[in-house]
């Protein structure tokens, strides 16, 4: 009878395949349109077997233990035969195979975007690619997407028409999206591509009906990066994290990277409302030389997150230890696997330029704020998530414990609506320094299981009670840090960093005294806020800035040129 019902089972399975394949030249009609981020899900993994075929063997070999990797080949015979027999690769049941005309390696840039419409379905999106010369680049994921059976919705007919390349494009999986301004660039008039021209307004409102983007932050190019693509340098690592390229001060693209990043701080926040976490990544110099000097572009943010693993280019290893250490420090639990890039990134691309994920036809996702550090009369620590599965949620559980050597505590977190659940842990945190480590695990209806952070119990969040009673140790914990650009003639950077959170006001005075102008009066929430003023409101000279509380008083001296 078990045999009988699993073979009914796939024949009705079979008999439904095929079916949800259909391709659309204009918006999706659904009430609900939201981009997939990178650390979300990943079903496929799409790679395009070509050039560099060593970097592609060892990134399908590792992204093969995680989900199903799709090779775009011409012949899948020797394509295995290659893997197999040149670089090594065990094949196994994630390892597929689709026979297809190409014209090059970069699926980052021509591959499909996913994105859910309604109750998460999954569906794709295609931008007309900015590579004219590659016709059957451009047409790749209508193949990828009748493979995978999913709809497609292309950007290829007025009034919809849209120039537009993966590369270039990042999003929190809430609504927001990121680029450089050559999206607006490649859709301007007379633009080589052929299509209509667009306004910045219209590329907004496009990337809003096809892909569910209603903020979307568009950075100016930088001088060294030639392909103008945000991936080089900058990628979102959680739905509060940005990760950015840091090069030594004044030095190369450093300047304007920094900023495009006070830009993005100053137009826009996480989904939470609060201000971005900002993870500093080094750019690794080529004999000591950087892109200005003659330098490759190397880059560390050009990585793969693929469910539990995260795959980093690397380059030499005195640079690549630190580059390990601060995507361990930031992902915990995930397994980062470097793949050496030398020989490809002298062609401006590293990792995340030759692949592509799509999301799974079911996720389920839970999207979490992170608990900040907490101070004295802590009595207790509320911990929450959304949790949504298209069969529903069975069970959210909060798992936690003191110290490492503690055993887990478990706790079910209750439904609160709306898709939310929350629980509190209540403890006794009367000791001066407690760190409680935990995770949230959620099990759907229909029996799928899924963890935040993805890879927990292997990795988890973390924060400190710190019980101390000293005003003074209170106050210690309130700082304004150096501001920058420090003489400034413009958008000036005021850091303020609390370990607990506080309220206050940051104030502009000159040095007879006299206040200019209050920055910013209200909640300063617990690790780094930034804050801006526009040096270029006031005349050349020297000003103070005071951050003042109820238990503090601090200031610093601001130069305007």
């Amino acid at each position: 009878m078990k045999i009988f019902f699993s073979t009914l089972f796939l024949a009705i399975s079979l008999s439904l395949s095929a079916q949800n394949f259909s391709v659309f030249h204009e918006p999706p009609t659904s009430q609900s349109i939201r981009s997939m981020a990178e650390w979300e899900e990943t079903g496929t993994l799409v790679v395009t077997w070509t050039s560099f075929k060593t970097i592609l063997a060892q990134i399908i070999a590792e992204a093969s233990t995680e989900c199903e990797v799709l090779v775009v080949c011409n012949s899948e015979t020797n394509t295995i035969s290659q893997l197999q027999n040149t670089y090594g690769v065990t094949l196994n049941n994630n390892i597929k195979f689709l026979e297809a005309p190409y014209n090059s390696l970069w699926v980052r840039d021509y591959g499909p975007n996913t994105v859910y419409l309604d109750n998460d379905e999954l569906a794709i999106v295609d931008w007309v690619y900015n590579r004219p010369s590659r016709v059957n680049d451009n047409t790749m994921p209508e193949k990828i997407a009748e493979e995978l059976d999913v709809p497609i919705y292309i950007t290829d007919e007025s009034p919809y028409q849209m120039v537009h390349t993966g590369g270039n494009y990042h999003t929190n999986g809430d609504g927001l999206a990121f680029s450089s301004a050559l999206v607006i660039e490649e859709n301007e008039p007379f633009n080589p591509y052929g299509t209509e021209p667009l306004t910045e307004d219209e590329i907004d409102e496009i990337m809003s009906s096809f892909m569910g983007i209603d903020t979307y932050i568009k950075m100016d190019a930088l001088p060294y990066d030639v392909i103008n693509h945000i991936d080089m340098h900058f990628r979102p690592l959680d739905e509060e994290t940005i990760m950015v390229g840091e090069y030594p001060t004044g030095t190369s693209d450093g300047p304007v990277i920094e900023a495009n990043l006070l830009y993005v701080l100053d137009n826009s926040t996480t989904q939470f409302g609060t201000p971005w976490n900002i993870v500093r990544m080094p750019m690794p110099p080529e004999n000591g030389q950087y892109p200005w000097g003659g330098g490759d572009y190397r880059t560390y943010t050009n990585s793969v997150i693929v469910n539990k693993k995260i795959l980093m280019p690397t380059y030499e290893y005195q640079y690549d230890t630190t580059a390990i250490r601060i995507y361990e420090e930031n992902m915990p639990g995930y397994e980062v696997v470097g793949i050496n890039c030398n020989q490809i990134i002298p062609s401006l691309g590293a990792l995340h330029c030759i692949t592509k994920e799509v999301g799974t036809p079911n996720p389920l996702r839970i999207v979490h704020q992170k608990v900040t550090d907490k101070g004295p009369g802590t009595l207790s620590v509320p911990v929450s998530a959304r949790v949504t599965h298209k069969s529903g949620i069975e069970t959210v559980t909060l798992h936690y414990r003191l110290d490492e050597s503690s055993p887990l505590e478990s706790i079910t977190m209750e439904h609160q609506g709306d898709s939310i659940y929350s629980a509190d842990i209540i403890e006794d945190f009367t000791p001066l320094y407690t760190k409680v480590d935990y995770y949230i695990e959620a099990e759907a209806v229909s029996g799928k299981t899924r963890s935040r952070p993805v890879p927990a119990p292997e990795g988890f969040y973390s924060f400190i009670v710190e019980n101390t009673s000293s005003t003074s140790d209170i106050a210690a914990s309130y700082d304004m840090q150096p501001v920058f650009p420090n003489p400034s003639k413009g958008i000036t950077c005021i850091p303020v960093e609390t370990r607990y959170g506080t309220s206050g006001m940051l104030e502009l005075y000159d040095l007879n005294g006299k206040q200019l102008k209050t920055i910013y009066q209200g909640d300063f929430p617990a690790g780094e806020s930034r804050y801006y003023i526009d040096a270029s409101e006031f005349a050349a000279g020297s000003y103070i800035i005071k951050f003042r509380t109820e238990l503090k008083s601090d200031q610093q001296t601001l130069i305007i040129k």
